[in-house]
Parts: structure tokens; C-alpha cells; sequence
């Protein structure tokens, strides 16, 4: 069997590609042009019952944006909601039970010209 938690990865990555207006990168490629999103880290624990094995994953998005102000940051953590929160995706290994938007937050970075989203994602899996 896959690792489950490439399969969640790649369905929310799936998300990502589909819902948003802006790049969206595992790794952001050289040159890469202001505003993207990027998947930066993924967490899975087991969330087993005593019927069902579960894994219960926990996805960390950054947004970065150069345009002034939290505007451009905030409208796309709003598309990443809109692609994601209440989702099932179809996995490659086993079987999507929830996805959720679970944080969301927004700050300017210390240079003062760079702004900064994180989301963090809940998905549950079957496998």
C-alpha cells in the first residue's frame, strides 16, 4: 500500500491547483513571481478506531504576497477556503472522510513590503 499521506498531499494539492488565482508549489521553483502558495509542511497522526484504520493529517500553507497591505493575502487565503474547508477528496489511497480549513492568519513581514498568510488544513483519511 502508498504512503496515505502522499495521497492526501497530492489531493490537496489537486485543490489548491484548481481553486486558486496564483501559483501553488511544493517547492517554489527559482524566480518565481509574487503572490503564490506554498504547501510547507504536512503532520500525520493516527486516528485509528477500533473498526477503521484513520490518519488524521494536518497541512501548513503559506501565502506570500508583495502588494500593499493584507488585501491580496487575505483574498487568497479566502480562495483557499473556498477550494478546501468541507471538501472529500478523491484519494489514490484510501478514502478522503473530511478536509478543513482549521487556522488562518495574516502579518506583515518584517521588511514591510512583504505580507504573509498560514493556513493550516485538517484532512481525515481512511486506508
Amino acid at each position: 500500500m502508498a504512503e496515505p499521506s502522499l495521497a492526501v498531499w497530492d489531493a490537496v494539492y489537486g485543490l489548491l491547483k484548481a481553486g486558486m488565482a496564483c501559483g501553488v508549489y511544493d517547492e517554489v521553483p527559482e524566480g518565481a513571481a509574487m503572490p503564490y502558495v506554498v504547501m510547507s509542511r504536512l503532520d500525520a497522526t493516527d486516528a485509528d478506531s477500533h473498526r477503521t484504520r484513520r490518519g488524521e493529517y494536518f497541512i501548513y500553507l503559506s501565502v506570500w504576497s508583495s502588494a500593499a497591505g493584507q488585501f491580496e493575502v487575505l483574498g487568497l487565503i479566502g480562495q483557499i477556503d473556498a477550494a478546501v474547508h468541507a471538501t472529500r477528496p478523491q484519494l489514490a489511497t484510501g478514502r478522503a472522510v473530511s478536509c478543513r480549513v482549521t487556522r488562518k492568519s495574516a502579518v506583515s513581514e518584517p521588511d514591510g513590503r512583504t505580507y504573509q498568510g498560514q493556513v493550516t488544513i485538517r484532512c481525515i483519511a481512511e486506508h
